[in-house]
């Protein structure tokens, strides 16, 4: 089918297509007071069959009830069955248009032309051409105009045909389902009811746990599905507190079914996937993961009304998000790429069919943070879309303290990003009123940004100056402001090492240190390789490098994250005890297994692999390498011409040792350039091991 979507401009509405007699005709016309033609009359009417009469159920009782108003018709049963058939289409087409969930267009069912198209196409190809529909198309316009017509057509039909009230019929089906193992009650009753439809042996099996947790895992991504997301998602997570301590949430305070908690226990959960595995409802993928068959997914997508449809994205929103570890909080143990991916098809349905401001300030809260505390991983499309979903989730909340830590994850964006300017703009969004321990610890993360900021822009001393500005209110600090100073601390060593005190570094970043080994319940994991690579840098400098490398081990035997920028300090503090064998080896590992280098990395490791090349006169790979040096370090702007400087002398020494005495002395131009226009302030100090390296080039002239 085409995606071009052709609109209806004569607004037709048609005749039933049931046999309907002459009078029932007449009531149709005055109903839409329009001339009677044929196509929008019957796709109302079938709409209606549709919507009041569950799939898989018996007609007779809906054959009656057309048969007393319409009397004999020939072939009636036949026909009703062609009418839900149709009708269901068309509920599925008003659905994918809707924007509200309680607000169903029905307009499109009179905008849309050559219905026969629409009713019998696959569901992919209308899904297609109509998610490729503006939102400012003729047809949606139209069919906006035509809702209000077109709802009280239905309304009118509902009536003419003499139906009960649409809600008590559909709850006096739902409540007389029998045959689960326990009372069920509400939205999750009806939602049984439809899973005893659409999977039939799920009833005869009698596991009201299998049909739950089948409807929810129906509203995750159409990916593999880690047992780890649904445990984390339906245990206690760990929270701050007002004073900047840390609790457990309980989920339900979030309003998760505690049908759902009770069913994702541990024990309770292995017994349910076993079951539905056994009913061919899910296969198994590896160890820890599964997926649900497509067939049970569509089935209980094309079924489920829109008030269902609410409820269980939500609870799938909930379990997803729940499932990010905050950081400092949790261990992130769960696979980054398929909860993300789980995240992302919960929040595009939650999008669809649930009203966020209707959402209680609890979950909208909480799922916020979550999403920006998922921000933290993968690439920048993904930072951007989380912070930009926990934004319209807080919408109209006053919250100051929500509104910083908005301002901070912006201000990040717009720092990875190289915008310097809007990253210093984004942290005037919103600063807290540091009303308690939390608020002033949220404004201590807030002098963080801005101290990263002067980083970026080789504004040392303006970066101390704001790292002064926080100090903890409390004694003993609060588990928030031990976060804030272990950063803070961990920054200052960082900048003092730039500027050459490295004394005054090292006892900066043994205060972080001693943080993370005294500070009982928080988690310091995704911190420990930044930790021991600066420790490390800051004991080479001192000339130390056997500290340095026993620093490196122990964060490397604990299996920290980002293993390769502690295997390229490594080679670093190994070069200088000249081990050039081992270091061979650790760059060798470090291209086979193809680790994933972050822009530092890649520099560190082209300046190790120069210096090495350089060292046993393999001139013309030094040389490679020294140019790839450069090239990285056109990426950053903490350079301060120092580094430059070096990497130009490298050269220069290589060109003259290999003879080429007009390169080098072009190479010493730029060289002399820059040193006219190098400054004394700044990062003198950025990248460890270059100043020792300075003292070889240099020994070379004597």
């Amino acid at each position: 089918m085409s995606s071009k979507v052709e609109t209806n401009t004569e607004y037709p509405y048609a005749e039933l297509g049931l046999g309907v007699r002459e009078d029932a005709m007449t009531v149709f016309g005055r109903i839409a007071q329009t001339p009677c033609t044929q196509t929008g009359r019957k796709r109302l009417l079938c709409y209606v069959l549709a919507e009041l009469h569950m799939k898989n159920k018996s007609i007779k009782p809906l054959v009656q009830r057309v048969r007393a108003v319409l009397g004999d018709v020939k072939s009636l049963e036949s026909k009703i069955y062609n009418a839900l058939r149709i009708g269901r289409r068309w509920r599925a087409i008003v659905s994918r248009v809707s924007r509200k969930p309680d607000k169903p267009l029905t307009g499109i069912l009179l905008a849309l032309e050559k219905g026969y198209i629409w009713e019998r196409c696959t569901e992919s190809e209308f899904q297609t051409a109509l998610d490729n529909l503006p939102t400012t198309s003729d047809i949606l316009l139209n069919a906006q105009e035509m809702g209000p017509f077109a709802n009280a057509v239905i309304k009118e039909i509902k009536s003419y045909l003499n139906f009960p009230d649409h809600g008590k019929y559909m709850t006096q089906i739902y409540n007389r389902y029998e045959g689960w193992n326990e009372p069920v009650s509400g939205l999750d009753s009806m939602s049984l009811a439809i899973v005893s439809v659409v999977i039939p042996h799920l009833k005869v099996a009698g596991s009201a746990d299998s049909a739950r947790l089948t409807i929810l895992l129906s509203f995750l991504a159409d990916h593999d599905i880690p047992i780890d997301l649904l445990y984390r998602g339906s245990s206690r997570r760990k929270r701050w507190t007002e004073n900047g301590e840390i609790i457990e949430a309980d989920p339900a305070e979030l309003g998760l079914s505690e049908h759902l908690i009770r069913v994702c226990a541990h024990d309770r959960l292995t017994n349910t996937l076993s079951e539905l595995q056994s009913l061919s409802a899910i296969v198994w993928t590896s160890d820890s993961k599964f997926k649900l068959r497509e067939r049970e997914r569509q089935e209980i997508q094309e079924r489920l009304p829109t008030s269902l449809r609410s409820f269980w994205c939500l609870q799938a929103l909930i379990f997803a998000c729940r499932s990010v570890p905050w950081k400092y909080l949790e261990h992130m143990e769960t696979d980054k790429s398929l909860l993300l991916s789980h995240i992302r098809h919960a929040l595009e349905g939650a999008r669809r069919w649930c009203n966020f401001q209707a959402m209680t300030r609890k979950v909208r809260v909480d799922l916020a943070h979550s999403l920006m505390e998922s921000s933290r991983y993968s690439v920048m499309e993904w930072k951007q879309f989380a912070v930009n979903q926990a934004k319209e989730l807080t919408l109209g909340l006053d919250d100051s303290d929500l509104r910083s830590q908005l301002a901070q994850r912006q201000c990040l964006l717009h720092r990875l990003s190289g915008e310097t300017e809007p990253a210093f703009t984004a942290l005037m969004d919103g600063l807290p009123h540091k009303t308690n321990r939390r608020s002033h610890a949220i404004y201590g993360h807030t002098i963080l940004q801005r101290a990263l900021n002067h980083i970026q822009l080789d504004q040392l001393d303006k970066a101390i100056a704001s790292l002064a500005e926080w100090q903890p209110v409390s004694q003993p600090h609060s588990a928030m402001e031990q976060v804030v100073l272990f950063r803070q601390y961990l920054l200052m060593g960082k900048i003092l090492r730039y500027q050459g005190h490295f004394t005054a570094s090292l006892q900066y970043l043994q205060g972080a240190q001693n943080i993370t080994n005294t500070a009982k319940d928080l988690v310091f994991v995704e911190d420990a390789s930044d930790l021991a690579c600066n420790l490390a840098d800051t004991y080479l400098e001192l000339d130390d490098p056997a500290v340095a490398e026993s620093c490196l081990r122990a964060a490397m035997k604990h299996q920290v994250p980002k293993q390769a920028a502690l295997m390229i300090a490594l080679a670093e503090c190994l070069f200088a005890q000249e081990r050039f064998v081992e270091v061979d080896e650790i760059l060798r590992h470090i291209s086979q297994c193809q680790l994933k280098l972050m822009k530092m990395d890649k520099l560190r490791q082209s300046i190790v692999q120069a210096k090495l090349s350089h060292i046993r006169t393999q001139f013309e790979e030094a040389f490679r390498y020294w140019t790839e040096a450069m090239s990285n370090l056109r990426r950053f702007t903490l350079a301060s011409g120092r580094t430059t400087r070096i990497i130009l002398l490298s050269q220069c020494h290589v060109l003259h040792c290999q003879g080429l005495y007009d390169i080098e002395n072009r190479t010493r131009d730029q060289l002399d350039a820059l040193e006219r226009c190098a400054g004394m302030s700044g990062a003198s100090y950025w990248v460890s091991g270059l100043r020792h390296w300075l003292h070889f080039l240099e020994s070379c002239k004597q």
